[in-house]
């Protein structure tokens, strides 16, 4: 069901929202994982795999992330 009509410029916005966060979230995570004394492969998914479901089920107007809810 769809809200709203996704234009281009939703598009341009969300890639934009997507390369900051993911900025910010990478080193972080990657940090929190060998802080853990986990590898820091661990990081990268607990960065990542949270954003892609996020993803599958809706667009950056409708959800909300913020950076350490995944890592």
């Amino acid at each position: 069901m769809q809200l709203y009509p996704y234009t281009a410029v939703y598009l341009q916005s969300d890639v934009l929202a997507g390369l900051a966060v993911g900025v910010m979230a990478v080193p972080q995570c990657v940090s929190f994982a060998l802080m853990a004394g986990l590898p820091s492969a661990y990081g990268l998914y607990s960065a990542f795999l949270p954003v892609l479901a996020y993803a599958l089920t809706g667009s950056s107007p409708q959800l909300v992330r913020k950076p350490l809810q995944s890592c």
